[in-house]
Order: C-alpha cells, then structure tokens, then sequence
C-alpha cells in the first residue's frame, strides 16, 4: 500500500517539476531518487515528508539552494540526528559560485556531512572556469567582500543616475514651467466636441502692461470697439473673471478669443505677465494651427535679438505693427491693424 511505501525511484524521467499532492499519503517514505531530471527547484511534494533520510538530486539543473529549500533540508538534518542522519546528494548539476549563491556555498561547506561525496562538487566561477567547492569556500570570506564591495558600486552607480535623471527631469520641468502649466491646465478643461465650430468671445485679446493702459483706453478701445464696424476687445481690467488666477484667465481668454494682440514695449518685455503672455500665445498659435493668430504692435524701437525667443521662432509668421507719434502714420496703421483682425 501506498501509505507504507518507503522508496521511491523517479530518477530519469526528464521531469520538470511534480505535482504537490504526489506524496501526500506517503508518510513513511525514507529515500527519494530524483536524479537525472530537469529539476531546477525542490519540489514542494517532498516538503511535507517527516520520515525523509535520503534525497537523490543528482544530475539535475540545480545552480543553488533557495534561503527557503535549505531551511527544509536542515530541519531534515535535524529531525534525523545522528541515529538516522539526513544524506542530501547533489553532484553533477551546474552549481554556480557567485554573490548570490554565496549562502548556498557557504551552507554545503559547514554540511559536508550530510552531502554524498562532496568533495566532487564544483561549481561554475565569474571567469567562466570550473572550480571545486570546497576549495572555493576556504576562500569565501574574501569572496564575500568583493560582492559588498561590487554591491555598493552598483548601488551607488544607480543611486548617482538615479538622481541626476531626477535633477535632470527637475530642470527640464523648470525650463519649460510655462509650456508645462499651460498643458497641464488645457487637458483638464472638459473636452469639446471636434465636429462643433469654435465661437469666439472676443475678436482679439490684448495683452499690455500699466504703462500702455492710458494708450490701450484712449487710442485702442475708442478706435476698434467704437467704430461702426467694432471689435470686441478682451482687456484684462474689464474683462478678467475676478478670483481666478492670472495665469488661468489668460489662457481661457485667450481661448475665447479669435487673435491675440500683442502690445510690445520694453515695460512688457520685462514685466511678470507680458513673457508669459507671449509663451501662451505662441502655445495657443502652435496647438490651434493658426498662423495669423498672433497680431504685435510696437511701440517703441525694439532689436529683434531682445524679442523673446517663442516670438523669434514665428518671426516670419506674426503681423508687426509699428505705433507713431505722426498723425499720418497712424491712419496707416489702424487701417492696418483693422485689416488684421477683420
């Protein structure tokens, strides 16, 4: 009967792996032949046998034993003492003397008891090279602070690349705030249908600092949105949504506008918004796919090297309108700026 079996030979059989439950009811079981297999792992089948003295794992694909697998062995070991002692037999497989099978070397030198013929044993080296693993393990201590030492360079090798990736990615972050908030910003909003046509608010939105606020009020408004023919003007003092941060009514006014209307002085270029303005506005053209979005007027001589860079970039694309002093000049201009924006 099964439950009085005491040997068992599957030696042989190309076997992988066994099923769990395989020796279930073979309590009594004292030798298991396991040798010539394919077996890289112990398998769990045997775990639970309590009479156990004798394991054949010769010729198999063992590279080590798990932390977990020598645990069970010694209990074994234990549990036979020196009236039954537990005989483990593991030549001929492709044992491995590395940092990771550090413990396992270690564990078969203070076992060699327990281990059929062990003086034959070898295991595979770094160098590529066959080595006996009692020779090896006299000398294991000094194995054993190579890979400390090979550990901590490999950590700090990661930890270093890990940080600069993470500085890196910070600064990148930084560099590009602006094109970041304003992404980050537009996906949230809810979607829109692509099939609908975009309806704009305004015909243009201005962008301008305090030192234009008397032009914007007096030569601006009164000659675009107080003509026959008007342009409804998004002007941040009349028409920002009150409570909501700047840089959000910027974006969604500009949203709601069909041009962008750059008021570019010296005060603009340095101020906190006039940049950021730009930046969205550029952004805005870029995401829309409308090159005649942006309109700038300019009201003082200003070189091009000292144009932000997003405007340089669409240089050839954006309308320039110069502002003067010269009555003339001016009819000429808001013909133009009309003509722009209609």
């Amino acid at each position: 009967m099964l439950d009085v079996l005491e040997y068992i030979d599957l030696s042989g059989n190309t076997i992988f792996d066994i099923h769990p439950r395989l020796f279930q009811n073979n309590k009594r079981l004292l030798n298991v032949n396991l040798a010539n297999n394919k077996l890289q792992r112990l398998p769990s089948a045997i775990s639970h046998l309590p009479a156990l003295q004798r394991l054949d794992l010769s010729r198999n694909a063992f590279t080590y034993l798990q932390t977990d697998e020598i645990a069970l062995i010694d209990r074994w070991i234990v549990r036979g003492g020196k009236e039954k002692p537990f005989l483990l037999i593991m030549g001929k497989n492709p044992l491995q003397c590395t940092c990771d099978t550090v413990l396992f070397i270690r564990w078969i030198g203070n076992r060699k008891d327990n281990l059929d013929n062990v003086d034959s044993y070898t295991c595979l080296v770094s160098n590529g090279s066959w080595m006996s693993i009692l020779e090896f393990s006299k000398d294991i201590r000094n194995f054993e602070v190579n890979c400390v030492s090979s550990t901590y360079i490999i950590i700090s090798v990661v930890a270093i690349s890990t940080v600069s990736m993470l500085i890196l990615l910070l600064v990148v972050m930084y560099r590009y705030r602006t094109n970041l908030r304003y992404w980050l910003y537009t996906r949230l909003q809810p979607p829109k249908d692509m099939f609908a046509e975009q309806e704009y608010v305004f015909d243009a939105f201005v962008a301008y600092t305090s030192e234009e606020r008397e032009w914007v009020s007096q030569q601006l408004f009164p000659n675009l949105e107080l003509l026959e023919k008007s342009f409804k003007l998004c002007i941040h003092d009349r028409d920002f949504t009150p409570g909501k941060p700047i840089h959000e009514n910027i974006v969604d006014k500009m949203r709601e506008s069909r041009k962008i209307l750059l008021i570019i002085s010296q005060h603009f270029l340095e101020s906190t918004y006039g940049p950021l303005e730009i930046e969205y506005a550029v952004m805005k053209s870029l995401s829309d796919g409308r090159d005649d979005i942006i309109l700038c007027v300019l009201m003082e001589d200003i070189p091009v090297r000292q144009m932000p860079k997003a405007l340089r970039n669409l240089w050839h694309k954006i309308t320039f309108l110069k502002w003067s002093a010269d009555q003339a000049e001016q009819v000429i201009f808001w013909r133009s700026l009309i003509e722009a924006l209609d």
